[in-house]
C-alpha cells in the first residue's frame, strides 16, 4: 500500500476520489461513499475562494464600465 508523504491534501485527495470511483458500489446496494474531514473544509474554502475571486472580476469590470461610461475598450 502506497503512503501519502510528500504529497499535498489535494492529489492525495483526487488519489482517494479515483479508488472510489474504480470500486463505487451499486446503486441498489444502499451503501455511500464521502470523503470528510479536512479534506470537505479545504475543498469547501477553495469553492468559496473561487466564487469569490470570480464575483470581485465582475464587480471590478463593472465598476470599470462606470467610471469610463462604455462596455468597449475604445
Amino acid at each position: 500500500m502506497r503512503t501519502c508523504r510528500g504529497r499535498t491534501w489535494g492529489r492525495s485527495a483526487d488519489a482517494i476520489d479515483r479508488v472510489i470511483g474504480q470500486n463505487k458500489p451499486e446503486a441498489k446496494s444502499g451503501i455511500h461513499v464521502e470523503v470528510s474531514g479536512q479534506v470537505r473544509t479545504m475543498r469547501e474554502s477553495f469553492n468559496g475562494l473561487y466564487s469569490g475571486i470570480g464575483l470581485a472580476v465582475i464587480l471590478v469590470f463593472l465598476l470599470m464600465v462606470i467610471n469610463f461610461q462604455s462596455w468597449l475598450d475604445r
